[in-house]
């Protein structure tokens, strides 16, 4: 049994150094600062489960002479998560110095163990090995635990939850850029950043329990731990690596107009205080958009954004937001996604194209994917779609 928890720890480290190197370079090559700050949060898990694999093996000697940053690099866990999701919820993303004030939990543990430098070989030894069955352990030992203990039970617990908060609220921040912003979800969308943190809470819960039943340090507990890792890590890997990037909203700004700060996200008239649309300009973008949508049918587009439609219409993002909230009472997701089911409808009640399947239908009206049409569809219609053309279909026989 120890050779095979050795042998999952070896997976682990094997895994995170694969997800480290991929994620670093591709990020390099795209210029996705996402992926380049997912590339040093696994990099400090690879460090985290290397001590982890040394201890393993029981390679002491080792140990005593990298222990000094293990502690740091467990702290900067929680920042460094923080803020792979901040890039990827905030475009054009850059790491200001400001940022820095995220690491200085892991400094001052660092600087607060810098007593281990101190202490003699054979206190160093007892300390990585923990004989707590040895005789009384020096004042300096009894020191480092303390912090071991802080450091682990209750910084990392704090952190945890403190960004966790943080962390929800940026998702939801984010949401609403999207639907603002974009016609689909699909990469964009980071509802599994919430089932990762949730997935994460869980496993901790788990972990302490079975901490506070004395079993932490048998075989069962320790495959528990090393494949629940295995499979979290995998997860974050391979959705970190097919995440996209949000791009800086590009707009062309009529010179005489002042910004409208902010993104709006529904139609009070005082988010747009202080707002240069005029009347004539503001029913010329409302003739202009229901042009490109009935005619050109421009909704077909499956990565349309409102860029797209403000370069269409030679104005800007915001005046078009803006439209869409107050004459509309939408946002640009509702407002592109009422036109595509609406094509939809139409489709599935054609008798030319009973033959297509559901997910023809979806391409056809405009949809990348299966699961948003049909969530889409059923928002809107209280209805699936394949519900809808039975029902409507049999509806057209009867009469």
């Amino acid at each position: 049994m120890d050779l095979f928890v050795a042998i999952l720890y070896s997976v682990i480290v094997y895994q995170a150094v694969v997800f480290t190197c991929i994620l670093y370079v591709s990020g390099l090559r795209q210029h996705l600062s996402s992926r380049r700050t997912l590339a040093i949060f696994f990099l400090l898990v690879t460090i985290y489960f290397i001590f982890h694999l040394l201890n393993e093996f029981r390679q002491f000697d080792i140990l005593v002479h990298i222990y000094l940053p293990i502690l740091p690099v467990i702290l900067l866990l929680n920042p460094v998560f923080f803020l792979y999701i901040e890039s990827l919820t905030s475009p054009g993303f850059r790491f200001k110095m400001r940022k820095h004030v995220h690491f200085i939990p892991a400094a001052v543990i660092l600087i607060l163990n810098l007593p281990y430098f101190f202490a003699s070989p054979e206190e160093r030894l007892f300390f990585i090995t923990r004989r707590f069955d040895a005789p009384e352990p020096a004042p300096l030992i009894k020191y480092l635990l303390l912090i071991y203990a802080v450091s682990i039970y209750l910084a990392f617990l704090i952190q945890f939850i403190f960004y966790s908060i943080k962390e929800f609220r940026l998702l939801k921040k984010h949401e609403s850029f999207i639907r603002n912003n974009y016609s689909f979800t699909e990469k964009i969308n980071l509802r599994w950043i919430r089932t990762l943190i949730f997935g994460f809470a869980l496993f901790f819960v788990l972990n302490e329990m079975i901490w506070l039943s004395g079993m932490s340090g048998r075989p069962v507990a320790l495959v528990f731990y090393n494949l629940s890792m295995i499979a979290v890590m995998l997860f974050l890997g391979l959705r970190g690596m097919s995440q996209l990037e949000l791009k800086i909203p590009e707009t062309t700004v009529d010179p005489l107009a002042q910004p409208v700060a902010g993104i709006v996200t529904n139609s009070q008239p005082a988010k747009y205080k202080g707002s240069s649309l005029s009347g004539k300009l503001r029913s010329d973008l409302i003739t202009g958009l229901e042009r490109i949508m009935i005619e050109e049918k421009m909704f077909l587009n499956p990565r349309l954004s409102i860029d797209d439609v403000a370069e269409k219409l030679g104005t800007n993002s915001k005046y078009i937001s803006q439209v869409l909230n107050e004459h509309h009472q939408r946002n640009f997701y509702a407002y592109i996604n009422a036109f595509r089911i609406e094509e939809a409808q139409r489709l599935l009640l054609s008798p030319a194209h009973r033959k297509y399947s559901i997910l023809a239908i979806a391409e056809m009206s405009g949809f990348s994917s299966k699961s948003s049409f049909n969530e889409a569809f059923k928002a809107i219609t209280n209805q699936t779609p394949s519900g809808y053309r039975k029902t409507s279909g049999q509806l057209t026989m009867d009469n």
